[in-house]
């Protein structure tokens, strides 16, 4: 096997493989999608699960800061706990008034009463006494003083009109540290029920903060602590606006701030009816490996709407070649000389193969159709001539008979002119072999036939004759209008006894474009409508045909069916004969 032929061998078994290749790419590309869109969905599970546990590690911190700051409560309580509780203070208070103790030792126990149970709280807090003037020794000393200093204060007032004995607690605003304080107060009451004053403990709001702030990451979020109103009690970390309400939002909620995304946590803190919040950015919850796989997540969504595109675009290619041939086929027309297949409109794949496949076929066909044409031709050629025959001896006898009624009604000089007639009729029909004649030549013909009826009717038959001069130099074939007229004379008219009237023939040729028409009217008896289908049906059993038939039959096989011979006929009025066929100057252009 040469270079070439094992060139070609390799080439067409690709030829034969390229749709095959094309849904393995397909396949391929679906596959690729599929495994990508499994392990990102993987992906974005484990994402989320991260996320998820973060959030959980974030509700456990803020879970232990909201116990951080109830037990720092507590704490820095126990100093108001232990004034309440304590006999001994108080009676060094009430002492004032009973009992002859030294006024600098009983002041000294007071002082370092209160700074011991200041120094026991971790957050070192501010402790006030305020003692009822009656009570109030006159000597300055720490931590102490006299009721009519706060009488006024709306603090004081409250807790003076509350029924309760334990702690009270409220807040304050600090103009001087502009912060927010937290106060406890306690009523002083003696054993005898003697009310001796209140004491007031004090600690800024941020030295809860301070315990657990280090725990949460405030630099891209904050931590808010509010109250049952909402309101902000103490903040730290980032300032999101004055009009900031995180209390608004529930646990897990998310908010947009200058182009980022937050996520905002909370906790309450039942006793105090407290709730601590934090905000926190989307990549303090969220690992950024985990938003990566988010990206990823979004690129293999594009991945699958692009591969689905690529599929689409890559069936219609594959298709279009397809469904082209099948439309292609679907009109075929064999009849149509410019029909025919491209191969390269279809490539060189399969496609290509059954549209040269298709191409080959319909060569062929045309090919036979070619060739039945002909030979359907040829039979209509040799049909024809055995009809041109059977019109001659038909005439002829006719003719003949016409002649012998003559001698036989009229003298014998007659005879003579009547066979002179009929010779030139026979000469003029025989038109050297010709098929096709002039329009003139049949009129010719047709007015030696007449010639030859009057010799035996006489004047009794009159001929009315109108041709247009553009049409005398068309073609017809030849004898198309003697039977008519032969049929009209020797069956239609009314020549003789009581229905004698004078027979009128009347013959109208005219072109009107590519068009010839031949109008044959006459006056005669006419026929009803089953003669007529008589006159114009074949002879099934011996295939004959009457020579009104034989004519539309001429013309129609060669013609086409387009034309021919049409008949209408009304008895006792009369027939009217309508010849129609092409209106042809060149006889060449019929192939004679």
């Amino acid at each position: 096997m040469t270079k070439r032929m094992q060139w070609l061998a390799f080439l067409k078994k690709r030829y034969h493989n390229k749709i095959r290749g094309r849904i393995l790419l397909y396949m391929c590309i679906i596959a690729f999608s599929i495994i990508t869109c499994f392990s990102i969905f993987n992906f974005f599970l484990a994402a989320d699960t991260i996320k998820k546990e973060n959030e959980g590690i974030i509700r456990l911190k803020l879970s232990t800061a909201c116990s951080s700051i109830e037990a720092a409560v507590q704490d820095y309580s126990l100093p108001l706990y232990s004034i309440y509780v304590s006999d001994s203070y108080k009676d060094m208070i009430y002492q004032n008034i009973s009992d002859d103790t030294p006024v600098s030792s009983r002041l000294d126990f007071l002082r370092d009463f209160i700074s011991v149970l200041r120094n026991t709280c971790t957050m070192k807090p501010e402790i006030d006494i305020y003692i009822k003037d009656s009570l109030y020794w006159g000597y300055p000393i720490s931590y102490y003083h006299p009721i009519s200093e706060v009488s006024s204060c709306e603090w004081y007032q409250k807790v003076e009109a509350s029924p309760k004995q334990a702690i009270i607690y409220s807040r304050e605003y600090s103009e001087e540290e502009l912060e927010n304080l937290l106060i406890g107060t306690v009523k002083i009451q003696h054993t005898s029920g003697v009310q001796m004053g209140i004491a007031r403990i004090t600690i800024p709001f941020s030295d809860f903060f301070g315990i657990f702030q280090a725990q949460f990451e405030v630099s891209n979020g904050g931590i808010y602590l509010c109250d049952t109103e909402g309101g902000v009690i103490h903040a730290t970390g980032k300032h999101f606006g004055e009009d900031f309400t995180p209390a608004a939002y529930g646990d897990g909620d998310s908010m947009t701030y200058e182009g980022e995304k937050y996520f905002v946590f909370s906790e309450n803190i039942e006793k105090y009816g407290w709730k601590l919040c934090y905000v926190s950015a989307e990549r303090n919850v969220v690992p950024r490996n985990v938003t990566d796989i988010n990206r990823i997540a979004v690129f293999a969504v594009v991945l699958i709407v692009a591969s689905v595109v690529i599929m689409l675009l890559f069936s219609h290619m594959l298709t279009y070649k397809l469904t082209a041939l099948a439309k292609n086929v679907e009109e075929i027309n064999i009849d149509d000389p410019s029909l025919g297949f491209d191969p390269e409109k279809y490539g060189s794949d399969e496609v290509g193969i059954l549209a040269c496949a298709f191409e080959h076929a319909i060569n062929k066909i045309k090919a036979l159709n070619q060739k039945n044409l002909l030979m359907e031709k040829e039979r209509y050629s040799i049909e024809y001539q055995a009809l041109q025959e059977q019109v001659r001896p038909h005439f002829l006898n006719n003719s003949l008979s016409a002649v012998s009624s003559m001698a036989e009604d009229i003298g014998a000089y007659d005879i003579r002119e009547a066979l002179l007639s009929i010779a030139k009729f026979y000469r003029l029909s025989l038109s050297h072999g010709a098929n096709l004649i002039t329009v003139a030549d049949e009129i010719e013909l047709l007015k030696q036939y007449i010639n030859i009826c009057r010799l035996r009717f006489e004047d009794r038959v009159s001929l009315s004759l109108k041709v247009d001069q553009e049409a005398l130099g068309c073609y017809t074939p030849k004898l198309v209008i003697q039977p008519f007229v032969e049929n009209s004379i020797m069956h239609g008219l009314r020549t003789s006894g009581n229905d004698y009237q004078e027979d009128i023939v009347s013959i109208n040729v005219k072109r009107s474009g590519d068009r010839l028409t031949i109008v044959i009217d006459d006056n005669g008896k006419g026929m009803d409508e089953q003669t007529l289908k008589n006159i114009l049906m074949e002879d099934s059993v011996n295939k004959k045909r009457h020579a009104v038939c034989n004519v539309d039959r001429r013309i129609k096989l060669y013609f086409g069916e387009q034309y021919g011979v049409t008949i209408k006929s009304t008895p006792q009025l009369g027939t009217s004969v309508v010849i129609t066929i092409p209106a042809m100057e060149d006889v060449r252009k019929t192939g004679e």
